[in-house]
């Protein structure tokens, strides 16, 4: 199976799954700036521990206060959906 990177500029993503993506980030966010990284495992729909693996790689955008770990919504957006 072929799989297809959402960042890929070859590739036209539908409007509604676009819509879909910001509607689940804006819900999820509840008018915040940043998630947990428990919030942004269970919004990408992944492990917990994928989360932060990725986190610690640099695959998931974070930033690390203290010893809390928070998604930025705005940088999230832009890695789904390519921008």
């Amino acid at each position: 199976m072929n799989r297809v990177a959402a960042s890929d500029p070859e590739v036209v993503w539908p409007g509604s799954v676009t819509d879909s993506v910001r509607e689940r980030l804006l819900g999820a966010a509840r008018g915040r700036a940043v998630i947990s990284i428990v919030e942004a495992a269970d919004l990408l729909d992944i492990p917990r521990t994928c989360a932060y693996d990725s986190a610690k790689r640099g695959t998931l955008p974070s930033i690390r206060l203290g010893r809390r770990i928070v998604v930025p919504i705005a940088a999230l957006e832009k890695m789904l959906l390519g921008g």
